[in-house]
């Protein structure tokens, strides 16, 4: 009867030692499949992060506009050149007017508006130039505004 315990309990033991080993088993393999599965996620996350990182910077634009503003006072004449950009989403204007000065000049001669020209689609292709490396699209205006005050 007692050589019956002991095969009972060796044929248990033996049984425990395989069972664990499956067990054990098993979990590895679950361990690994709730690994991959937060790797999955994660990529998927990011994936989706990059997606509307692109979507948004497509929807965003700035609008550049020059402009040459002549200005008289009683003492003085002066003209003011440069440039106007606007930042906006899908067309629509979600600031301000920014205002970059590029020159100020005492007589408004004809030579000093043409060279003002010249130097305000210089800057402004050089800013375009600058957004469009980055991601962003730019729009220029259709002419230089023209603005006399007095």
């Amino acid at each position: 009867m007692l050589s019956a315990i002991l095969i009972s309990s060796i044929i248990s033991m033996v049984i425990g030692i395989f069972a664990g080993g499956l067990l054990h088993e098993k979990l590895i393999v679950q361990k690994r499949m709730k690994v991959s599965n937060e790797i999955e996620l994660e990529n998927r996350y990011l994936k989706g992060k990059e997606d509307g990182k692109k979507e948004a910077m497509n929807r965003l634009s700035i609008k550049y506009e020059g402009y040459i503003e002549e200005n008289s006072t009683f003492f003085t004449k002066y003209i003011e050149s440069g440039y106007y950009s606007q930042i906006m989403i899908d067309g629509i204007p979600i600031s301000e007017k920014s205002k970059m000065v590029l020159s100020i000049m005492k007589e408004s001669k004809d030579a000093n508006i043409e060279n003002s020209i010249k130097m305000i689609n210089k800057s402004v292709e050089n800013a375009i130039n600058g957004v469009v490396g980055i991601g962003i699209k730019a729009l220029k205006g259709s002419e230089i505004l023209r603005l006399v005050k007095k």
